[in-house]
């Protein structure tokens, strides 16, 4: 086995990756001693170049290349890593191409992503270290990613990569979801809302994703249209897991999160809050917005409409089935005791068909703790 680059193995460790080449089997095998960084040591002239493995941001890094020359296979990693930066820095991120953006927000800004060896697309979401500051701390962006990483759902979309860039800023890489968001979906029909059977097909689908969630012992706190991704095939996926945290049965939350229009009344009014009961109060505003085509609370402005909603004000949907309405009056019934939780949503008549092949309940749990769980999300 051959080492690439000409510099001693002391130089290597000081300037950061280099390579191996194994004779006849067209492996190079990269060991990166330096930290994460924005520049790029991908080699353009391997256009073919397949990532197989990799043991973490540092570490070993296994690639396959289209070449049966060795000396091609023998690389100065370090001097083409110097080259590239000048020509590709701009314009690649870890072993993604950076395309167009595709969304901003106030901290951050989202670009189509490519990986280099793979052509998977991607969401990029870069947030900046400085925007942040002051509005929220870097210990909650750390939270959310720490939580969104371990996520792992059909109906969530998924973070797939952190990458810690040079000038205080962090690129979240995202499943890309070719579709559109939910509000925009409805708003596109031709009577601006679902009709009923459809409106519970899509609120089947976001509930199976809470239901994960709070068994995970996860709380989303900003469900809302916007946050929900529906795919060409009609597979909806929720996203953006910033205001998102862990909830204790023993332990109540006491932060104001969230839209004024989903804020569940005990967070409009400032009380400490069981995190699952307020995702379950959105649920219910949700099925509402999409099966009448406006949100439940009166009123001429957010103002107005949050005093309906902390004092729950509204009206039945004309022409709605007993059924769906039974569903949405069970999410957004004032008592956090009373109302509906995760289980008895899933377990409501008018979801029962939809959700018999999908739930994912924890069978392992049984007896007291079972029931005491239940008592706390139901």
């Amino acid at each position: 086995m051959k080492c690439g680059g000409q510099q001693c193995e002391k130089s290597r460790r000081k300037h950061g990756p280099h390579g191996f080449a194994l004779g006849g089997s067209r492996l190079i095998l990269i060991y990166y001693h330096g930290p994460p960084r924005v520049r790029t040591w991908w080699d353009p002239m391997l256009t073919t170049t397949l990532l197989i493995g990799t043991s973490g941001k540092r570490g070993v890094y296994l690639l396959r290349v289209d070449s049966d020359n060795e000396a091609d296979a023998q690389l100065d990693m370090n001097q083409r890593t110097k080259t590239n930066t000048q020509t590709t820095e701009e314009r690649v991120i870890g072993y993604y191409r950076v395309g167009d953006t595709i969304g901003e927000g106030s901290f951050a800004k989202v670009k189509m992503g490519v990986h280099l060896f793979t052509g998977q697309r991607v969401a990029l979401k870069f947030i900046s270290h400085e925007k942040i500051r002051g509005s929220i701390t870097l210990n909650k962006l750390r939270r959310e990613i720490e939580i969104h990483s371990r996520l792992k759902h059909d109906n969530i979309a998924r973070l797939l990569e952190v990458i810690e860039m040079e000038g205080n800023m962090t690129c979240l890489v995202v499943e890309y979801i070719e579709g559109t968001d939910l509000l925009s979906l409805v708003q596109s029909q031709p009577e601006g809302k679902f009709n009923e059977r459809e409106s519970l097909r899509v609120f089947g689908q976001i509930a199976t994703a809470i239901l994960y969630l709070h068994e995970h012992g996860v709380v989303h706190r900003d469900i809302k249209l916007e946050n929900v991704m529906v795919t060409k095939d009609g597979t909806c996926k929720l996203i953006d897991f910033g205001l998102a945290t862990e909830w204790s049965m023993t332990q109540a939350l006491k932060t104001p999160c969230g839209s004024s229009v989903y804020a569940a009344p005990e967070i409009l009014l400032r009380r400490e809050y069981r995190g699952p009961k307020t995702d379950i109060w959105a649920l219910g505003v949700v099925l509402y917005c999409i099966a009448c085509g406006r949100i439940p609370w009166p009123g001429d402005c957010e103002v107005q409409q949050a005093r309906a909603a902390a004092q729950g004000i509204w009206s039945t949907i004309e022409g709605a089935s007993q059924g769906l309405m039974n569903l949405i009056s069970g999410c957004l019934t004032m008592d956090e005791d009373a109302r509906l939780g995760i289980y008895d949503v899933m377990d409501h008549p008018s979801l029962k068909e939809e959700s018999k092949s999908k739930r994912t309940l924890k069978r392992h749990l049984s007896g007291s703790f079972r029931n005491l769980v239940k008592k706390i999300m139901a």
